[in-house]
């Protein structure tokens, strides 16, 4: 008797982690490529430097995440590599990013991108 109920229990175990599905949501975090215009929002409620650019046609303002002093100036055009974050934003509106790469462009090469 001691001896089934062991082979069950071990049945048990092993059935049920044998059904068990991955939970786990991995997301592939792909890096995107813009052109944008850095825009002073302080006066706004709860905003700070944001990049203004269009992705698919939509004017659309990105929120990054700690955006380095040289790059807060209102009107800077910038190349950026970017991917989206998951934190909620601070400013309404924007869409909360992550900054891999930037570079500071002048004017003329923005209007050619």
């Amino acid at each position: 008797m001691k001896n089934l109920l062991i082979i069950a229990l071990a049945f048990g175990v092993f059935a049920c982690d044998a059904t068990k599905e991955s939970t786990t949501d991995v997301t592939e975090q792909v890096d995107l490529i813009t052109t944008g215009i850095v825009k002073d929002m302080r006066k706004t409620d709860g905003c700070d430097f944001v990049i203004a650019v269009t992705i698919d046609g939509n004017k659309t303002l990105l929120e990054p995440l700690g955006l380095d002093e040289e790059f807060k100036v209102d009107g800077k055009a910038v190349k950026l590599i970017y991917a989206p974050s998951r934190r909620e934003s601070k400013c309404k509106g924007t869409m909360p990013i992550m900054i891999e790469k930037w570079e500071q462009l002048n004017l003329f090469s923005f209007f050619l991108t």
